[in-house]
């Protein structure tokens, strides 16, 4: 990943790998964990890059709608005229994680295939859930909800960014995105971050260390402003920036 995305210079050349079994899965849009959004030109380079290896994506689009401004980006489906690019949306992120309801888009042939292993896994979604869904959103409510919602996350992504400015500017550093639900923070040194993630658990705090995220984000971690209150982000991050202070969690 850099700042635009996927490196594309990372990924292996089609000889490295099976046609078979190899799949390019992409979260384009506020990437977990570090919020980047693809960039326009690189969403069009990863297209091109993929079929001409003939490499099918997996467009992972749940934060899609999480923008605060406007949409900047379209999806990599939009931009699919080859059906390389399988979609999944949900409302998972942006409704009710417990309404186990996503939608695929994709070829057909395996749009059939996923199908029929949904009904061997669990006989179908529930239909009253479906019902709901669709009353929400035909309705025109789901619209409205949703302009709550993206402006509710800015308002604690700007808490965020005031008490990060504030107790973090010497020791870490961080991007700012229009949208999702994460901050990616980089320390300047070297910072044990599972020890702090325990120790900030005894505070009952939960902070998402580099480390479960891949060996060079150990200097990392995750930051989540979704579901908290607003004196929980302030009274958190005061906290972890004092365990730091105190615990001398450093390598």
């Amino acid at each position: 990943m850099d700042r635009e995305g996927i490196d594309l210079y990372k990924i292996p050349k089609s000889d490295q790998y099976s046609d078979m079994s190899s799949i390019i899965y992409t979260i384009p849009s506020f990437q977990n964990p570090t919020n980047i959004v693809m960039s326009q030109n690189r969403r069009k380079e990863l297209i091109n890059f993929c079929n001409a290896n003939r490499l099918p994506i997996i467009e992972d689009d749940a934060y899609g709608e999480l923008y605060f401004d406007e949409i900047k980006e379209r999806p990599l489906k939009s931009m699919d005229k080859n059906g390389n690019v399988l979609y999944l949306g949900s409302i998972s992120k942006t409704l009710a994680p417990g309404i186990r309801i996503g939608w695929v888009i994709g070829p057909q042939s395996v749009i059939k295939r996923l199908g029929d292993a949904k009904m061997q896994i669990d006989y179908g979604v529930s239909s009253i859930s479906q019902w709901f869904l669709y009353e929400f959103y035909s309705s025109g409510l789901y619209d409205e909800y949703i302009k709550k919602v993206r402006k509710e996350l800015m308002k604690k992504r700007n808490i965020m960014l005031e008490y990060l400015e504030k107790y973090y500017k010497n020791i870490a550093s961080w991007n700012i995105t229009e949208g999702g639900f994460y901050l990616w923070i980089r320390f300047k040194d070297k910072i044990d971050t599972d020890r702090l993630f325990f120790k900030a658990i005894e505070h009952k705090i939960i902070i998402n260390p580099g480390s479960i995220y891949g060996a060079k984000s150990k200097n990392f971690v995750r930051l989540s402003y979704a579901y908290e209150t607003e004196e929980n982000i302030k009274e958190g991050l005061k906290i972890i920036r004092k365990i730091i202070n105190d615990e001398m969690i450093r390598i």
